[in-house]
């Protein structure tokens, strides 16, 4: 089974470094494969995302696929992104998520398990909950942390259960996480959305994508973690 990761990275190359230690530390004996799809454009961060895409792949060995746009403006455009990654896709699942998140040690051992048993022949959208920590906590972590070169955060799964939770979210089908099975979305020709009027913040192509997959379908999952930020813009606005 191949699981694609879909996220998209404009000035969160902290957070993308700690996600992608959490992917490539992932655990059990029934891991899929997976595969990391970033689109991002280029030369934009400290380091860049080209920098910290590099290192996964080159040291750490991940699965690394690169949807390169052209500039700040087309990064904003999530729906022309997301849409654009499922007609690439050869997966047989995707997961749209945000460069925000990370993932418990068996997160995708665990979702693989209900992936072949109870879920195999879901073809709604499903979705989960995550666990939002605290604000001011990841703030200033990040702030008085930065990843100043891309590095592997060691054993990240034990050290995000120790961080102060803000809350739960809950299961609607936000943008942070939506599992779709890539057969159904080919064969029954979805779209993530019908244009490309869909900035940071104002997104739109999240409902348009739920309402084409005919709905939700809410799953429990292993612990994933949303490390959170100040909700006045991406990553401290670097």
């Amino acid at each position: 089974m191949l699981i694609e990761i879909c996220a998209n990275c404009w000035n969160y190359q902290h957070r993308l470094n700690w996600m992608l230690s959490s992917v490539v530390q992932q655990e059990g004996d029934n891991k899929p494969d997976i595969l990391f799809n970033v689109s991002f454009a280029p030369n934009n961060g400290e380091p860049t995302t080209e920098d910290i895409l590099g290192f996964f792949k080159y040291e750490c060995g991940a699965n690394i696929k690169k949807t390169l746009l052209k500039d700040k403006k087309e990064a904003s455009c999530r729906g022309y992104i997301r849409q654009k990654q499922l007609e690439e896709t050869e997966a047989d699942w995707i997961l749209f998520a945000d460069c925000d998140m990370a993932y418990s040690k068996n997160f995708f051992s665990d979702l693989k398990g209900k992936l072949e048993g109870d879920l195999k022949d879901i073809t709604q959208l499903i979705t989960a909950c995550r666990i939002s920590l605290g604000i001011d906590f990841c703030t200033k972590y990040f702030k008085e942390h930065p990843v100043e070169k891309p590095f592997l955060v060691k054993d990240i799964s034990d050290i995000l259960a120790d961080w102060p939770v803000y809350r739960v979210s809950g299961k609607g089908g936000p943008g942070n996480f939506q599992l779709a099975n890539v057969k159904h979305c080919k064969d029954n020709k979805i779209r993530y959305t019908h244009c490309c009027r869909d900035i940071w913040r104002g997104t739109k192509s999240d409902r348009h994508f739920r309402l084409n997959m005919g709905g939700v379908h809410p799953i429990e999952t292993a612990p994933m973690y949303h490390l959170n930020h100040d909700r006045g813009g991406p990553d401290e606005q670097r």
